[in-house]
C-alpha cells in the first residue's frame, strides 16, 4: 500500500499536477466575503471572549469525525427560528435557508479557528475565522493560513472548504443520519430539530 502511494505521488509530480486531489480553482467564493468580518458579529456567541454560546445553537458530535491532526473540535447547528431539518429522505437531509453550521478547532487548549457554513438564498457559502492571540475574537480569513498561531494547524481557504462540502448534495458533512445512532436521531425528532423520524 505504501509503495502504491509513493508511486502515485511520483506520477503526479512527473505530470506536473498539483498533489492536492481537489481542484478548487473554479470554486466561486465571492459570497464568503459577504459574511461578517468578525466571529463576534455572527450568531454563535453571545460573548466570544468568555465563550458564552448562543443557547439556540445545538452542539453535536458526529460518530465518524474527520481526522484533524490532533486538534479537538466542537460543532454547532443553528437553525432559523421555527425551522427544522427536513429528514424525510434519510440519505440526504435538507437544511432550510438561514441554517448556520459552526466548527471550532482547538490545539493545546487554544482556539485556532472556527468555520462557518451557512445556507443563503443563493446557496451554501462558508469561511474560516482565525482567532486572535488574546482569544477575544476571530477574523474572517477567506485566504486561510498555514500554521495558524504557530499551532501546526493549517486553516483552509474558503475555496477548499466549499469544494470539499460540495461533494454532498446536502452540503453538510457532519450532521446526517449516518452520523447519529438511532436514539440520538429519535431525540432530535422529539426535540423538533428533525421533521420526521429516521
Amino acid at each position: 500500500m505504501k509503495i502504491a502511494i509513493v508511486l502515485l505521488a511520483l506520477l503526479t509530480l512527473a505530470l506536473g499536477c498539483k498533489t492536492d486531489f481537489r481542484d478548487c480553482t473554479q470554486t466561486d467564493v465571492s459570497a464568503a466575503f459577504s459574511l461578517p468580518e468578525r466571529l463576534s458579529e455572527t450568531d454563535l456567541y453571545l460573548e466570544t471572549s468568555g465563550e458564552v454560546v448562543n443557547p439556540a445553537a445545538i452542539e453535536f458530535e458526529p460518530r465518524y469525525p474527520l481526522w484533524t491532526d490532533g486538534a479537538s473540535k466542537r460543532r454547532w447547528l443553528l437553525l432559523p427560528e421555527g425551522q427544522k431539518v427536513d429528514s424525510s429522505n434519510p440519505d440526504n437531509w435538507s437544511f432550510p435557508v438561514g441554517t448556520q453550521m459552526y466548527k471550532e478547532f482547538v490545539r493545546d487548549g487554544v482556539r485556532v479557528e472556527t468555520r462557518l457554513n451557512t445556507h443563503t438564498p443563493a446557496g451554501w457559502t462558508g469561511v474560516s475565522y482565525i482567532w486572535n492571540v488574546d482569544q477575544s475574537d476571530a477574523i474572517r480569513s477567506p485566504e486561510g493560513m498555514v500554521d495558524a498561531q504557530g499551532a501546526q494547524h493549517d486553516v483552509p481557504t474558503a475555496a477548499q472548504c466549499l469544494t470539499c462540502h460540495a461533494s454532498r448534495e446536502s452540503f453538510v458533512l457532519g450532521f446526517a443520519a449516518i452520523q447519529f445512532d438511532p436514539s440520538q436521531r429519535q431525540q432530535y425528532f422529539e426535540d423538533g430539530v428533525l421533521s420526521a423520524p429516521v
